[in-house]
């Protein structure tokens, strides 16, 4: 019977038997299905009449055209050529037959690849298990996995004595040894190393056939009784992954070129596989390395009592919804027991959003903690969500609380009561889900009476209330401390070990520390990157903690009783001192922002 042969398209090579009238388009209630767009639901019939074959068409949009013509009815010949859009079928009256198939006179036949003609039984099947290949494949999670499905899915295809994937690795080509039983009666006998160089160095697939190939023989070959050989590359794009090896013994059947063809398109699936895989094994090892670094950003180091008391504490708060308020002295790491807090919660897989209070000027504050909508004011181009909003479902940190204005503390009041906000110039609240973490520096009894800071927030924000000691009260942990940011700037640098000579350790454990645990961080990455060696000796910190003057204020504190804002006043005074009067430098060794020191200087009065 007359035949139709897809010479284009993802169905190219199929071949199809017509009936007496066979309905083309790409409906799904045509005989033959097309898979293109540009053909109409019931594009053409092909259909015999008075002894002749025709081609019709059905009123299609982009019509139907034969031999380039386009045509309304028109008698078919043998090898006339019908388009369907971009889509060319190829129609036969007599397909050839190929001589070495065995029962060829019953035999469907498919045109691939130049002239070799393959039983449609036998492309069926390959096409099978290439789409098996494709489903595992695309759900391995490790190139072994790959690997074996590709052993057995081409062994399915092809039906090879072995299958060998070979991979490129630092060290040469290496073949694959898995878990399935790829070599079967070959599984002792080399691989052609000749034939797989050459397959790597042309980036070519190649098919031996030993009986009329002799002159590409390579010794094992004729050595083992090995009948026939596949190899092609693995390639994507210009990166060479490996190569795929295939062979059969002598007294199997021999391979012919449309096996190639078939291992071709195995490899090019593989190579995709192979690249997602990488992929994500790369991915996942960097989202592992971000949260190390994440994880170790916000170690609580300390084995003290004091230190103890706050770990105690942060992970039974972690446990709760309840608004956390956290105090301590500047420096002493209220955002790092903040964020230890979110991360040990239910909320770990949401947002953080930190904000500091004190870099906000009153007119944006409400802004920046509500949102806006568009043209509720000069400078608002569009619609901007707040922190809240951002924070839904996390955790929201509002470090500096004491620096609110009154203003928008009864509106923070109210958005912690009703659970929700209202962005500036909207008409309408929006409900936020958000855990509040609120810290200060400040004594806030003492800013209530003075009214700068109101009651009824204050009772809302110390439902828990972690207070944070200073790191002279916990000098035990000074050592842990020192060794902790070693490591970390010393990694960072990519130094090798570091450690501290005992003299630099003593003048370290008997220092103040004003700045506490950030002024340390601070002295030991100076030291770091100012160290030609692998010790940190006494000449590497800062001269204040060298001297240990009797007589310097940092001393004289040790026998007064002084207030958190006393002693921070001192503290701020001194650095400026040190930094010649830059404030720039000032806030650097600070630790903070500029804004904030500036706030600082406003509300001790300092000019």
């Amino acid at each position: 019977m007359p035949r139709l042969i897809f010479k284009s398209g993802p169905d190219r090579g199929r071949s199809v038997e017509l009936k007496g009238h066979t309905i083309i388009g790409r409906g799904k209630g045509c005989d033959l299905v097309v898979v293109d767009e540009k053909a109409s639901r019931r594009h053409c019939a092909v259909l015999f009449e008075d002894g002749k074959w025709f081609v019709s068409d059905l009123d299609s949009r982009n019509k139907t055209f034969l031999d380039g013509r386009a045509v309304a009815r028109e008698v078919l010949e043998d090898g006339a050529e019908i388009r369907i859009g971009d889509t060319l079928l190829a129609f036969q009256i007599e397909p050839p037959r190929p001589a070495f198939v065995e029962g060829a006179e019953d035999a469907h036949t498919v045109e691939l690849k130049g002239s070799a003609v393959f039983s449609v039984e036998r492309v069926t099947g390959a096409s099978r298990s290439l789409l098996e290949f494709s489903r595992r494949a695309l759900a391995a999670d490790s190139t072994a996995e790959v690997l074996e499905a590709l052993v057995e899915c081409v062994s399915e295809a092809l039906q090879p004595d072995r299958i060998v994937p070979v991979l490129m690795t630092p060290d040469g080509p290496v073949a694959y040894q898995g878990k399935s039983t790829p070599y079967r009666r070959l599984s002792k006998l080399p691989i052609s190393r000749t034939l797989l160089d050459k397959t790597l160095h042309s980036r070519q697939g190649l098919v031996l056939k030993t009986e009329r190939d002799e002159r590409e023989e390579s010794p094992s070959i004729r050595r083992y009784g090995i009948g026939s050989v596949l190899a092609v590359p693995i390639l994507s794009g210009e990166e060479l992954y490996g190569a795929l090896y295939a062979d059969r013994l002598a007294e199997s059947e021999t391979f012919e070129d449309s096996d190639l063809d078939i291992l071709e398109a195995f490899a090019l699936m593989l190579a995709t596989a192979l690249t997602n895989v990488r992929l994500r094994e790369s991915l996942s090892e960097k989202v592992s390395s971000l949260e190390a670094g994440f994880h170790e950003e916000v170690e609580i180091v300390g084995e003290s009592e004091a230190i103890r008391r706050v770990l105690e504490l942060t992970e039974r708060a972690s446990l709760l919804d309840s608004t956390i308020l956290i105090v301590g002295e500047s420096g002493t790491g209220k955002e790092l027991v903040a964020r230890s807090v979110h991360l040990s919660s239910k909320r770990r897989h949401k947002a953080f959003e930190a904000v500091n209070c004190a870099a906000l000027t009153e007119t944006l504050v409400e802004s920046e903690l509500f949102g806006h909508r568009k043209g509720a004011f000069t400078g608002a181009v569009e619609d901007k969500p707040g922190r809240f909003e951002l924070a839904h479902g996390g955790t929201l940190f509002l470090d500096e609380i004491s620096e609110l204005p009154p203003t928008s503390q009864a509106k923070l009041l109210r958005a912690i009561e009703t659970r929700t906000i209202r962005r500036i110039g909207d008409t309408q609240d929006r409900t936020v889900d958000v855990r509040l973490i609120a810290a200060t520096n400040r004594h806030l009894p003492t800013l209530l009476k003075e009214g700068r800071f109101r009651e009824d927030l204050l009772y809302r924000l110390k439902v828990i209330e972690i207070a944070l000691p200073p790191l002279r009260e916990r000098r035990s942990d000074i050592p842990l401390l020192c060794k902790h940011f070693l490591r970390h700037f010393g990694t960072k640098c990519g130094r090798p070990p570091l450690s501290l000579d005992p003299k630099a350790l003593d003048l370290l454990c008997n220092y103040r520390w004003p700045g506490n645990v950030r002024e340390l961080k601070n002295v030991i990455e100076r030291a770091v990157v100012l160290c030609d060696s692998t010790e940190i000796t006494p000449d590497l910190l800062p001269a204040e903690i060298r001297s240990r003057d009797p007589d310097a204020p940092d001393n004289r504190a040790d026998s007064e009783t002084l207030t958190l804002e006393e002693m921070e006043k001192r503290h701020i005074l001194k650095v400026l001192r040190q930094a010649n009067g830059n404030k720039a430098e000032a806030a650097r060794l600070l630790g903070i922002d500029r804004s904030t020191l500036y706030a600082r200087l406003k509300a001790y009065g300092i000019e």
